[in-house]
């Protein structure tokens, strides 16, 4: 299988799922919930701007290269689709907000997380793990059914390619005496004997995939929950939302920015919470 195919494939996968980590409310007409998460996904900045044309609006942005006394960015440029335009930011709550033309010209913007980094860039090194595990698991299956090394001449290459086609489809594959005389002496046949280790790949994988699932805010301790200690299933959880919580406060931010400004009632939550283990009868000791 191709490798863009199966990186693309678990990108979709884990994309799903971050952009319904949060739920919005209260969101006016002109923005929807899934603008500001796939731009938070994919840039891991989005911003809230008035426009003439279009109203209240959010798109996703990059930092200009103007700064204040504390290198933080000053302005914004946005990377929406046919619509580039830069903006001052204007991120604080006790800022008196008009909505004439000062309003134009300014955009409230939203970090993915303290480091404005997008969930794309976190999740492409997770992936090409996946993906290089993913391709290793398949090349050891495959040879669980052809173990072989092939040398022979190259009058016998087209039968040899034939026979390890009927094998790959798990076809059988009849030669006639006069082929098989054809045959002696011009191949040799090397086996390669390879070890099984698909089921230790899959819990690679498996693992892999769990440190993602605990960047997202979710308790991925259920399968052996019997053996751990209440320390350790609070730490865990601590951990978790550590994780979670860096995402979701600057949603809060915004959330509140955005009321302020204009007199809205949007509220943000998490769509999941972590899930309470009953560590009830389990012996706390090692």
């Amino acid at each position: 299988m191709e490798r863009h195919i199966i990186k693309k494939h678990f990108m979709k996968k884990f994309e799903i799922i971050a952009l319904n980590l949060f739920e919005w409310k209260n969101l006016p007409p002109t923005i929807e919930e899934r603008y500001i998460e796939k731009a938070l996904f994919n840039k891991g900045l989005v911003c809230l701007v008035n426009d003439e044309n279009f109203g209240e609006i959010v798109v996703g942005c990059n930092y200009s290269q103007n700064m204040n006394i504390w290198g933080e960015p000053t302005e914004v440029i946005t990377t929406g689709y046919n619509y580039i335009k830069t903006f001052n930011i204007e991120n604080t709550v006790n800022t008196t907000y008009t909505r004439g033309v000062e309003g134009l010209n300014s955009a409230i913007v939203c970090q993915n997380n303290d480091l404005a980094i997008s969930t794309r860039e976190i999740l492409e090194y997770y992936v090409t793990k996946l993906v290089e595990v993913e391709l290793s698991t398949f090349t050891n299956v495959y040879l669980q059914k052809f173990p072989f090394l092939i040398n022979t001449t190259r009058d016998n290459e087209m039968t040899m390619k034939a026979l390890i086609s009927k094998v790959d489809k798990g076809e059988p594959y009849i030669m006639y005496n006069k082929k098989i005389a054809d045959l002696n002496g011009a191949v040799d046949v090397f086996n390669l004997n390879p070890p099984f280790v698909a089921d230790k790949l899959m819990q690679y994988r498996f693992e892999t995939e769990r440190e993602i699932y605990t960047l997202f805010g979710f308790n991925n301790n259920f399968e052996k929950k019997e053996r751990l200690l209440t320390d350790e299933v609070n730490s865990n959880n601590d951990f978790i939302n550590c994780n979670i919580d860096s995402m979701f406060k600057k949603r809060q931010q915004f959330a509140e920015l955005m009321n302020a400004k204009y007199g809205w009632n949007v509220q943000v939550k998490k769509r999941y919470e972590i899930e309470e283990i009953d560590m009830s009868g389990v012996e706390d000791n090692e």
